[in-house]
């Protein structure tokens, strides 16, 4: 197998040793004869040379035509790609293992451009695919080249010298805003605009300088520096239909805020929420002074809510201090809400003590008998047989 790569490479089958060696690392442009091939293949008919053809593995490649040789472990890969203004060689690797393909590419650039954003060296790899990304050849400029030696920014121009009769190129280094450019031409170090006189004016509360610009401080309360370079209040009552972060009412000041309670209830200890200054089942009253007293209000006391004058109860309602308690007539059983009430089914329990038949009513029940039965006129609950007397 290496004598038949070593023959596809080189120009003739008769040249030296010395000759196949210097071929595995000319360009592929330079081989032009058409190498020797096994018996068993044939050589298309139309003309062609190396630039549109590649041995690699046991396959020849073509443009549009893939040729399988023979049978191989190797690996075969296609024709590998070329960038513009560039072109590859054919490297061998020393010892390869016993998968591994005895040669690869390198990727080399036209004069006047530089090989960038790829791979160097690609090899072919088992399942017939390049290893790497195909490179890209730029042209070389001044500034393409560690950056010109612009910490920055780098540009360059090209000026025809009439003098010299050749184009010459310069470069200049640049900064970003916020920067300058130090005497040496290429570094650039940040500008600290607190300390010029716009920055100083334009923040209120202090000045931090930041690397290529600046901003402006706030104190707590207050938004941060807007296109006037001022410093504007944040009002926290805006959000919550009004209320903010309160419970009940939110009054908003120069850098702060206070929440409020309406009457009846007081602030809680975190300063938002609000609890009820009476317990359940009281509110807060004020009597309203005379018209003609000019002194303050006495402070208003709890007084008990008579709920009973809700009409929630559906029979009768007895209020409490701070409560009340629903009640329902006789037979009827108050339900689990507290309000309403249920008649109770006396026959269901031991057939409401009847001795035959229990009939159910509204608040109560009755017992009756059978027509061979009537009830008893000493228990109303019993029956007993009637019985026929002669007339």
């Amino acid at each position: 197998m290496d004598n038949i790569l070593r023959f596809l490479f080189t120009r003739t089958s008769t040249s030296s040793s010395s000759s196949a060696s210097h071929a595995d690392s000319l360009p592929l442009s330079s081989i032009s004869t058409q190498p020797p091939l096994p018996p068993s293949f044939t050589v298309p008919s139309t003309p062609f040379n190396n630039t549109d053809s590649l041995f690699i593995g046991n396959h020849i490649h073509f443009k549009n035509l893939t040729v399988q040789l023979y049978h191989s472990r190797w690996p075969a890969c296609p024709y590998p790609p070329v960038p513009a203004h560039g072109t590859f060689y054919i490297r061998s690797i020393d010892n390869p293992n016993p998968r591994e393909f005895r040669y690869y590419i390198e990727y080399v650039c036209s004069p006047g451009y530089t090989l960038v954003h790829g791979d160097r060296h690609n090899y072919c790899q088992q399942g017939g695919n390049w290893s790497g990304t195909t490179p890209v050849c730029l042209e070389l400029n001044p500034c393409a080249e560690n950056n010109g030696g612009c910490s920055q920014l780098c540009s360059y121009s090209r000026i025809y010298n009439q003098n010299l009769n050749q184009m010459q190129t310069t470069t200049q280094c640049h900064c970003r805003p916020g920067f300058a450019l130090q005497e040496d031409g290429r570094t650039c170090r940040d500008v600290d605009e607190c300390l010029l006189p716009a920055a100083a004016s334009g923040c209120m509360f202090g000045c931090v300088n930041t690397a290529g610009s600046f901003h402006c401080q706030c104190p707590p309360g207050h938004s941060k520096l807007t296109a006037d370079g001022l410093c504007h209040d944040t009002d926290e009552c805006a959000a919550n239909q009004g209320l903010g972060p309160c419970m009940h009412q939110c009054h908003n000041s120069a850098g702060s805020y206070r929440c409020s309670c309406t009457f009846g209830y007081i602030l809680a200890a975190d300063g938002h929420n609000c609890l009820p200054e009476c317990p359940s089942g009281y509110r807060k009253f004020t009597a309203a002074p005379p018209e003609n007293m000019t002194v303050q209000p006495l402070k208003g006391k709890c007084v008990d809510i008579n709920e009973c004058l809700e009409e929630m109860c559906e029979w009768r309602c007895v209020n409490l201090p701070g409560s009340h308690r629903c009640i329902c007539p006789r037979g009827y059983t108050l339900q689990r809400d507290g309000q309403h009430c249920t008649d109770i089914n006396e026959c269901n329990q031991k057939n409401g003590g009847c001795s035959h038949h229990c009939v159910n009513r509204g608040g109560g029940y009755k017992c009756s008998c059978p027509a061979s039965h009537r009830l008893s006129p000493f228990n109303w609950r019993k029956c007993s047989a009637k019985t026929n007397t002669a007339g």
